[in-house]
């Protein structure tokens, strides 16, 4: 099996320039203002640092626009783009605004949704969506069980801590 380079995506230019340096598959995500202005900087969306002030960059898209653009040229390459939404636990409250961003980013055609709550991870399968899960480091799949145990729900890869 041949190794995929897995890079951050965070800007519809560097996309492109980015396949051509041998990313072969990409995980993003996208910084809606709604969740900025309704939860704390320390509300996680998805583990992905915040705005950088000394070289005012993001680790996320900004819109849902640009998610869309960017996952149009991946697949003109055939480069699978994951959304994350691994934060390790989201609160009652923050589930209206992910139900929203998870049909949001399918519609802009993520080909997997890297998580790491459960609550997620079963949020998603409730969604009967045919999108590939996978397990991010949050999940703590420490041992073979645990990797059996995600397998058995649904996952499609483990991403070991």
């Amino acid at each position: 099996m041949p190794i995929k380079i897995l890079s951050p995506l965070s800007t519809v230019e560097e996309t492109e320039p980015l396949i051509k340096a041998g990313a072969g598959e990409f995980y993003c995500g996208v910084l809606p203002e709604d969740w900025r202005e309704n939860f704390s900087v320390a509300a996680s969306l998805n583990r992905r640092q915040e705005d950088t002030p000394v070289y005012n960059t993001s680790p996320h898209f900004k819109s849902f626009q640009e998610l869309e653009q960017s996952v149009a040229i991946a697949h003109r390459h055939t480069v699978p783009v994951a959304i994350t939404l691994n934060e390790h636990y989201y609160s009652r409250g923050q589930y209206p605004y992910l139900l929203r961003y998870l049909e949001r980013a399918l519609d802009s055609g993520v080909d997997a949704v890297i998580a790491g709550d459960i609550g997620i991870i079963a949020t998603i399968l409730d969604m009967n969506q045919r999108i590939k899960i996978h397990i991010s480091t949050a999940g703590t799949a420490f041992n073979s069980s645990a990797v059996h145990f995600y397998r058995d729900l649904g996952a499609s890869r483990v991403i070991l801590p």
